[in-house]
């Protein structure tokens, strides 16, 4: 179950951004940027590749503070400090509920975006 903290409030980023053109276009770059560093992720992953793993994590972290996405801020931060534990199996089971709260926040991000 998704929980309020990982909600996208769009209403506060109209507020930061002013610009609802600049918004859709911010919001369409984090999904396009997102999509490549997912694969990226994954691949380091999959190669065991903890520095790469640490990093890419790292910096999909940014980009959802950028957004304020908070659940997938933590999801992030612990994929980061399970790197730095080497510890894959917790790696592996947190990038299922980060693939799944990313899927529900693009969906979320493509609704607003239909509807502006």
């Amino acid at each position: 179950m998704v929980g309020n903290e990982n909600l996208i409030s769009f209403p506060l980023l109209e507020e930061i951004y002013k610009d609802k053109s600049k918004l859709i276009n911010i919001l369409q770059n984090y999904i396009s940027q997102n999509e490549k560093d997912f694969i990226e992720l994954k691949d380091a992953i999959e190669q065991s590749n903890y520095t790469k793993i640490k990093d890419t994590a790292h910096k999909m972290k940014g980009s959802a503070k950028y957004l304020e996405l908070q659940k997938i801020v933590n999801i992030l931060q612990k994929i980061e400090n399970y790197a730095l534990e080497k510890n894959i199996d917790q790696i592996k089971e947190n990038l299922i509920k980060l693939s799944e709260e990313l899927k529900h926040t693009y969906d979320k991000i493509n609704e607003y975006i239909i509807k502006t």
